[in-house]
């Protein structure tokens, strides 16, 4: 990819690409631990080993290439401070407190507004359930008033009366 890194580096990636899986880093906390060890022993920072152009934040092309400098040895560049894992996290403490206000209301507003949902929708199930209910008791009447009828006529027709209707 042209780009240069110490031996030591290159192994702990290597290391933890490897195709049998036990023969990999076991976890990310080994891998961590590998690749500080490595970088720490690296005298070397690493550079791309390919011509680049410098980068205008103002243009989308590469302006003129400069001059490309090989590795050079540094001593005690402390290399692996710069991939802290806690690096760039804010904490609660560091927060002030219009900032901590504002968060709590906005939990606070989701917490409404989700109980407003769950709700409407308890209330949704209660409508629901009713016109079910409703339903069911509209049919039993209506299933009554036909067995009703069919008693009636079937009556009718044993005793030879005519049918009449209730006033």
């Amino acid at each position: 990819m042209g780009v240069s890194v110490p031996a030591e580096i290159e192994a702990v990636v290597r290391h933890s690409l490897e195709k049998e899986i036990g023969a990999r880093i076991d976890s990310v906390d080994s891998f961590l631990k590998e690749l500080r060890a490595a970088m720490s022993s690296s005298p070397f920072i690493p550079t791309s080993t390919r011509e680049t152009g410098a980068m205008d934040p103002n243009r989308t092309m590469a302006s003129g290439l400069e001059e490309i400098t090989s590795h050079t040895a540094v001593d005690n560049t402390d290399f692996g401070a710069s991939y802290e894992s806690m690096a760039g996290t804010v904490s609660a403490a560091a927060l002030d407190e219009e900032l901590k206000r504002q968060v709590s209301d906005t939990a606070a507003t989701h917490r409404r507004e989700q109980e407003e949902r769950e709700r409407a929708a308890r209330e949704a199930l209660a409508r629901e359930a009713l016109a079910r209910e409703a339903e069911a008791q509209l049919k039993a009447k209506e299933e009554a008033e036909r067995q009703v009828r069919d008693f009636r006529t079937r009556n009718s027709e044993l005793c030879g009366e005519p049918i009449r209707k209730r006033a």
